[in-house]
């Protein structure tokens, strides 16, 4: 099995981080910035698991390290479409905003801890390729990925 995806994931993973404490420490409290460093760190999550996902030595511990990825590449797209209404619009999220969307968030999340999202994995050549469930949670996360990443920029 070749190491170099795990290890590439591992890099990304130290320059998001590197990205997040320059954030931090450099510019002053924004809705912007606070919004650009929780897509930042949901990146930096999604490449850590990756990485140790990559590096398993069974399916279940891959299994489980997908799934901890899970808050990452979930949750990404809602940071993204506030980002955007806030840099484009003037519109800052305000709790109402972000209630209904965090609910969905965490049937996903959910979801995926069931196994109804990504529910096997298999060992490739550069480690292990997981395998989406054929489920009306799939679905549902396509529509939420499609719907906020296509109609943000409109």
């Amino acid at each position: 099995m070749s190491e170099i995806l795990p290890q590439v994931d591992f890099l990304v993973f130290l320059v998001y981080s590197a990205a997040v404490i320059y954030l931090f420490a450099y510019n002053t409290p924004t809705t912007e910035r606070n919004l650009c460093i929780s897509i930042v760190l949901c990146f930096a999550l999604w490449s850590f698991c990756e990485a140790y996902a990559h590096l398993s030595p069974t399916p279940d511990r891959a299994l489980m390290w997908f799934s901890i990825s899970s808050f990452g590449w979930i949750i990404f797209p809602l940071p993204v479409l506030f980002f955007y209404l806030a840099v484009t619009r003037g519109i800052k999220p305000n709790f109402r905003a972000v209630l209904a969307p965090s609910f969905l968030c965490l049937f996903l999340i959910t979801a995926q801890w069931r196994g109804n999202l990504v529910n096997k994995v298999e060992r490739g050549p550069f480690g292990w390729v997981a395998f989406w469930a054929n489920s009306p949670a799939f679905h549902l996360f396509v529509i939420y990925y499609s719907a906020i990443l296509f109609f943000a920029p409109f």
